[in-house]
């Protein structure tokens, strides 16, 4: 048998919205500096921001505790250099990186 439910948060609705905006920029540039040695550089930015709202329909003020409102920035660059050597000793692939995030509230 199934009893009806009747816990505190009967008929309860607790939603979360998030709303995201954001971009990314990204380039690759290729150099064939010799018939052994190529490289493509690659770099990029990405921005984006992050608003939340969360809600609570049994709560007085309408908020939910577990979910606060709240915003976000997070930015990010990265340049990466993939270097492609040949020689006799065989193909060789090196690839250097960097990248910078970032994230504020």
């Amino acid at each position: 048998m199934i009893s009806a439910m009747a816990g505190t948060n009967n008929g309860c609705v607790q939603t979360r919205d998030i709303e995201t905006l954001g971009f990314t920029l990204d380039n690759q540039i290729r150099f064939d500096n010799a018939e052994f040695l190529q490289q493509t550089l690659s770099y990029g930015f990405e921005y984006y921001t992050n608003e939340q709202v969360g809600k609570n329909t049994k709560m007085k003020d309408g908020k939910r505790d577990s979910v606060p409102n709240a915003e976000a920035d997070n930015h990010g660059f990265y340049i990466q250099n993939e270097i492609s050597i040949s020689s006799t000793l065989g193909d060789f692939l090196l690839i250097p990186a960097v990248r910078f995030d970032s994230y504020i509230k």
